[in-house]
Order: C-alpha cells, then sequence, then structure tokens
C-alpha cells in the first residue's frame, strides 16, 4: 500500500472511529488500532474500545492545543454527539462547518500518525 493510499484509508478510520466515539461495540470493531499499531490490540472488546478512546481523546487535546477551534468542533461533533443542525443554530454555515470538520479530521490523523512514530 503507498503512503498516500495508507493516509487516506487512516483519516476515513479516523472518521469512523469519531462517529462511534460513544458506542463501544461500534468503537471495539474499528481497525484504526491496528492500522497504527501494526498488530491486532490485545484485551477484548472493551479493552479495544478503551484504548481507541484514550488515543483518540490524546489526539483531541493536542489538536486543541494546535488549533482550538478545530479542536472543539471535533469534541462537539463526536465526542458530545451535538447534531449539525444544532451548530447551524449557532451561526455555523453547514458548507464551512463540513470542512473545518473534514480539516479537523485530517488533523486528527496527521496527530495519530506522528504519535506512533514518536
Amino acid at each position: 500500500m503507498s503512503d498516500e493510499t495508507w493516509d487516506l484509508a487512516l483519516v476515513r478510520e479516523v472518521h469512523r472511529a469519531l462517529r462511534c466515539y460513544r458506542n463501544e461495540l461500534k468503537l471495539a470493531q474499528s481497525p484504526l488500532l491496528e492500522l497504527l499499531a501494526g498488530h491486532r490490540a490485545a484485551g477484548g472488546p472493551l479493552g479495544r474500545a478503551i484504548a481507541l478512546r484514550r488515543l483518540l481523546c490524546a489526539a483531541l487535546e493536542r489538536l486543541s492545543l494546535e488549533d482550538e477551534m478545530l479542536g472543539q468542533l471535533l469534541r462537539s461533533r463526536f465526542v458530545q454527539g451535538v447534531a449539525i443542525h444544532k451548530l447551524e443554530q449557532q451561526g455555523w454555515a453547514r458548507s464551512t462547518l463540513f470542512r473545518y470538520q473534514r480539516m479537523g479530521i485530517v488533523s486528527l490523523a496527521r496527530i495519530l500518525i506522528e504519535g506512533k512514530q514518536g
């Protein structure tokens, strides 16, 4: 798999993992840990979900330090589960919301890659 294909797959899996952040059963099924660790994570489904949630939480913390707005947007959307229409009511334009969400997810994937290498 080329680096570009791997990076796109990672961004896609980060987004999928964020979408099921609050659902342990679905989060445990995410291949994101394997993509980052290179092997099957141990600990059973609950352990996998906890490990992945910790990993995402730490990456979100770092993202918030780098770009507070992107970090807060991803927290609102995925950790707190705020619906898009609620964010629109707070003044976000839908297209801007999705553009910044995408930027945040790509930044989060970069942070996870840097964590894997470091």
